[in-house]
């Protein structure tokens, strides 16, 4: 009987990760991941049998990927309408 090798493989070169797994990669909750499975980023992956639910790397990579891109620079106008409020005027008189 051949023995079984008890080296851990690194969460990149697998084909999928579980939940907690990628709840731990991406610095997030379980609760989260499984909400993303059901709302597009995240792609759940199939095992034989009734195995855990496992998420593919490729998409823990892309969500990983997505989160550190630069974000757009807001154009000025864009900006000024975002944070444009109206002013508190003081009327003041010594009458």
């Amino acid at each position: 009987m051949a023995k079984l090798s008890e080296e851990i493989v690194p969460w990149r070169q697998r084909a999928f990760v579980t939940v907690v797994e990628a709840a731990t990669i991406l610095g997030r909750s379980p609760t989260w991941v499984r909400d993303q499975l059901t709302s597009g980023p995240l792609e759940a992956g199939a095992l034989p049998g009734n195995g855990p639910t496992v998420i593919t790397v490729s998409s823990v990579l892309s969500v990983l990927l997505d989160r550190d891109a630069p974000r757009r620079v807001a154009s000025t106008t864009e900006a000024k309408a975002r944070t444009s409020r109206s002013y508190l005027r003081l009327v003041y008189s010594r009458a």
